[in-house]
């Protein structure tokens, strides 16, 4: 059983990551919707993690990674 924070070990591309589930059930019943967190994205973009941190809006009171233009 999946839940909320569990990290999960992934493949994509054939390339193997460690996920953060964030809803469970958020692309359907026992389909997650998953994260990799600003150091995982970091890693695997090389873009350093501050920036992804620098990026982060809140909008009535959710937080949301701004896109570059």
């Amino acid at each position: 059983m999946l839940e909320a924070g569990q990290l999960v070990p992934i493949e994509f591309r054939g390339r193997q990551f460690n996920a953060i589930i964030i809803d469970p059930d958020g692309l359907g019943a026992g389909k997650p919707t998953v994260g990799l967190g600003y150091r995982g994205m970091s890693r695997h973009t090389d873009v350093p993690a501050q920036t992804f941190v620098d990026r982060v809006s809140d909008i009535e009171g959710v937080s949301m990674l701004r896109l570059t233009s």
